[in-house]
């Protein structure tokens, strides 16, 4: 697949603007028309500003690593959504894991994410994709597709612990 089959179907499917498809094509003009790898799929979709990703990288603080990809993912959402108070309410360490509770506002509405955490410098991926999904539109927002994609079910993605949620 290539950054230009990429457009077409985000295109195809409603999900990107002619304007924003020509500003990415624009951008990566050089590579539209090389073969992607999965991963570099995968990573497409965030050019497109339809997807945030779950990194499996070190991050200096967790509440602030969170509250920034919640504030990304709600961003996705055109609006529909907003993401406050986002807290982590550290719980206690059991057989080198801290069993933590991810809590934030979505259009007011208070959430609960268990987490589990085995540093304080990684997230956990399926408690960020699981408060990724739980800050996502609702169902009778038209504009929102979800697309749930984990290490471990999708030939799209790389083995690095990256979660993409796509929401339009």
């Amino acid at each position: 697949m290539t950054y230009e089959r990429v457009v077409m179907v985000l295109q195809e499917i409603g999900m990107v603007p002619q304007e924003k498809a020509q500003t990415v094509l624009d951008e990566y003009v050089d590579y539209a028309h090389d073969e992607l790898t999965p991963y570099n799929v995968a990573c497409a979709l965030e050019t497109f500003d339809v997807a945030v990703s779950v990194h499996a990288e070190d991050i200096d603080y967790l509440e602030e690593g969170y509250e920034d990809l919640l504030e990304a993912a709600a961003a996705l959402t055109r609006g529909a959504v907003t993401v406050t108070s986002v807290r982590l309410h550290e719980g206690e360490f059991v057989d080198g894991s801290r069993y933590d509770v991810l809590e934030f506002e979505r259009n007011g509405q208070l959430v609960s994410i268990p987490a589990e955490h085995l540093s304080d410098d990684y997230y956990d991926p399926a408690a960020a994709c699981n408060a990724i999904a739980r800050s996502a539109a609702s169902a009778s927002n038209a504009r929102t597709t979800a697309s749930t994609t984990t290490q471990w079910s999708s030939p799209l993605l790389s083995r690095q612990g990256h979660c993409r949620r796509t929401l339009a």
